[in-house]
């Protein structure tokens, strides 16, 4: 059997190994976002600010 088989595109491997391809699955939504979005530089960074600046009020004056 050849090994060097590219089955990346062949449905049934999508589908099987979708969690493989995305470890970011189980982390807070948000943050996927940001992640996924990171080469967006600066208006990410705005989202981080924004998002733990409200995380940080809500922590201290809740």
């Amino acid at each position: 059997m050849n090994k060097n088989v590219d089955t990346r595109n062949s449905p049934d491997k999508q589908k099987s190994s979708s969690d493989e391809q995305n470890p970011l699955g189980k982390i807070n939504p948000h943050i996927k976002h940001i992640i996924e979005n990171a080469h967006k530089g600066e208006k990410v960074k705005k989202h981080i600010d924004q998002f733990y600046t409200s995380q940080f009020i809500k922590d201290v004056f809740s």
